[in-house]
């Protein structure tokens, strides 16, 4: 197959170009190379034969760098919701204006020639979600962030029914795993506590977060390439079904730093040495949850990767290193 990955150098994007090379695919990778960009593993992909390289912005691709492949699978996105509340300009650029763009590309394209899209979204769109919402449910973003990948995925469906473009759109849970920028929690965590800072945790811990490891996702979405002709124009979801709050989240990662401290969970909490409960999130959600319910009856799909194992794993990693 020939795949086009937008994103290529970042957390998610990268893993699955990493995941197609591996298995022989031509990729085309495609990255502007924003703040959250790993260019150390731009010479890792291009020592592989199947492996081109374009650094653009999603917002300047043209009709006849995509045209020709078999799939467009774009997980380009400014994705940090912190940043978003600060200024939401750049999401609004990238995370709209760059899917547009990309569609509007897609329409010009030949049928023959125009390759299957897949949107890269998340379970934020939803909302705080006490019951698991499905494909269906209703989109209620909270925060800029969400909006603007809602915003993303009525642009998908509406380019779709107007110009006959197919499309897969992909909302997941919390992504975990090596190689992630260091502005999301756990590898914030990682960061903070290997050198004796203190970790600003913002909503005292509380809210509530299903983690999924990256390459589950990878699986994940890898099986949705042989699935085009027969589910074509749906929303899929990939949950990991590991549900905890964020201070439970940041034990565990103590402990495996730690082995055998003394600390208790209560002295974490309550302790001013270790975290910073000083800021709370605008427009926070408490909890997300999805049912993933159709993917793993049609794909055979469920995450294989557990939590404390691979956090035990990324423990000895920032140890090491």
């Amino acid at each position: 197959m020939k795949i086009i990955i937008t994103g290529c150098l970042g957390f998610i994007g990268s893993h699955f170009t990493r995941y197609c090379l591996e298995k022989g695919h031509e990729v085309l990778g495609i990255d502007c190379g924003t703040y959250a960009a790993n260019f150390d593993l731009s010479s890792e992909f291009l020592d592989y034969k199947n492996f081109s390289f374009k650094g653009k912005d999603i917002n300047d691709l043209t009709c006849d760098e995509i045209g020709g492949w078999n799939f467009l699978i774009n997980f380009a996105a400014e994705s940090h919701v912190d940043n978003s509340i600060t200024n939401s300009t750049d999401f609004i650029e990238s995370n709209i204006s760059g899917v547009c763009n990309i569609l509007d590309c897609l329409k010009l394209i030949p049928k023959d020639a125009r390759p299957f899209f897949i949107q890269i979204s998340t379970d934020e769109v939803y909302g705080d979600s006490y019951h698991k919402s499905t494909p269906g449910s209703t989109l209620h973003p909270s925060n800029p962030y969400a909006a603007t990948k809602a915003s993303a995925d009525m642009l998908v469906k509406a380019w779709s029914r107007t110009y006959d473009i197919d499309y897969f759109i992909v909302r997941m849970t919390n992504n975990y795993g090596p190689g992630q920028h260091k502005e999301k929690l756990i590898p914030k965590t990682f960061h903070c506590f290997t050198r004796d800072l203190k970790l600003p945790l913002h909503n005292k811990g509380k809210p509530i977060r299903d983690w999924l490891h990256v390459l589950d996702t990878c699986d994940g979405i890898y099986k949705l390439l042989s699935v085009t002709e027969e589910y074509k124009n749906t929303i899929w979801h990939f949950a990991g079904g590991d549900e905890r709050r964020n201070i439970d989240t940041v034990y565990i990662i103590m402990n495996a730093i730690f082995p055998g401290s003394c600390v208790s969970k209560k002295t974490l909490v309550e302790s001013s040495f270790w975290l910073d409960f000083s800021y709370s999130r605008p427009g926070q959600d408490k909890r997300y949850r999805i049912s993933d319910k159709k993917t793993r009856d049609a794909l055979g799909w469920k995450p294989k990767r557990n939590f404390e194992e691979e956090i035990q794993k990324m423990a000895e990693e920032y140890k090491n290193g």
